[in-house]
């Protein structure tokens, strides 16, 4: 009787062994919303360096910040001459074309808030491959040392992608702790006069 059992319990493991090992594997589940990011990005149109200095020109002239004035912006060429390790090899000088030339890829602009010493750059950035319309950067405050250091405070920074184009926003503040407020007036003022942007 014991030895039937015996039998009866190998016999019914072994075919659970081969019903699971017939079985075809399933296809793991892709997330829609990763998947449509990522063609959304691969299918924006790049803006040609020309197109950048345009763009950088009418944001000096066009964009404003609310409650801010402008109180300068990158009026000339400055190349940045670096170590070629430092971009991984990919070139000597922060250009377009990666040599001494008046191709440089990053100008700013500096405001300053009008009732308040506080100030916000907004750096633009060309880059040769497009990311899309999207924010890519905006770390959270939340971290021990933010209570600990009280100076972490008086300092915000965020990034979006505009196509090829990355638009750095930092606030600094000298004297007491920036508010939430501000950097979200300034992000909505940038994204808003990006998204209506004309490249004519």
């Amino acid at each position: 009787m014991i030895k039937t059992i015996k039998s009866i319990i190998n016999l019914l493991i072994i075919m659970v062994l081969l019903i699971g090992c017939n079985k075809e594997p399933q296809p793991v589940p892709v997330n829609p919303t990763v998947q449509s990011t990522k063609s959304e990005s691969a299918s924006e149109p790049l803006l040609n360096y020309n197109d950048y200095n345009q763009l950088f020109t009418k944001m000096v002239v066009d964009m404003n910040l609310r409650d801010h004035v402008q109180v300068d912006k990158t009026t000339s060429v400055n190349i940045v001459a670096i170590e070629p390790e430092y971009s991984f090899g990919k070139r000597k000088y922060l250009t377009a074309d990666g040599e001494q030339s008046a191709t440089t890829t990053q100008r700013r602009i500096i405001y300053k808030e009008k009732q308040a010493d506080v100030y916000t750059l907004i750096d633009v950035i060309y880059t040769d491959h497009s990311m899309g319309k999207d924010m890519i950067y905006w770390p959270t405050q939340s971290l021990d040392i933010y209570q600990k250091q009280n100076k972490l405070k008086k300092y915000d920074q965020c990034m979006l992608a505009y196509n090829n184009v990355l638009i750095n926003i930092t606030r600094i503040s000298k004297n007491k702790p920036l508010e939430l407020a501000g950097m979200q007036h300034t992000i909505e003022s940038v994204t808003d006069y990006l998204s209506h942007y004309k490249n004519n």
